[in-house]
């Protein structure tokens, strides 16, 4: 089948006619003639709303139920929040032990920047 023949039978089928004629005027199976129908309408439809791609490595990503999706695995998603630390998003405080200045997710507020200040302050105080 060349590529003018499947060109011909798509805009038969926009025009409205109805697939068993169109199988008959090309000698063709009506399931064939379906298919090529079905897989120009999806390559139309990918055309105009391209898959999301991944903010990491750049694939496309597969068609998920999860629509908000930025990376497609879970190597990506640690790659890139280890380049871009700097966007990562949470609260600002300072250690109470250290002094050093950290910022922490969640919603329950840190005193310490890590386990390490945390157990130097229970050093201090028994």
């Amino acid at each position: 089948m060349t590529l003018s023949q499947k060109e011909k039978i798509i805009a038969m089928r926009k025009d409205g006619v109805k697939y068993s004629v169109i199988a008959d005027k090309f000698n063709l199976s009506v399931n064939t003639v379906q298919s090529i129908c079905r897989r120009a309408a999806k390559a139309e439809a990918e055309k105009l709303n391209p898959s999301p791609k991944c903010e990491n490595c750049h694939k496309p990503m597969k068609d998920s139920v999860q629509t908000a999706r930025r990376f497609c695995c879970d190597e990506c998603r640690y790659s890139w929040w280890a380049k871009n630390a700097d966007q990562r998003p949470g609260k600002k405080t300072v250690c109470t032990q250290c002094k050093k200045s950290f910022t922490y997710q969640g919603s329950r507020p840190r005193k310490f920047c890590s386990r390490k200040c945390y157990g130097q302050s229970k050093a201090v105080t028994v």
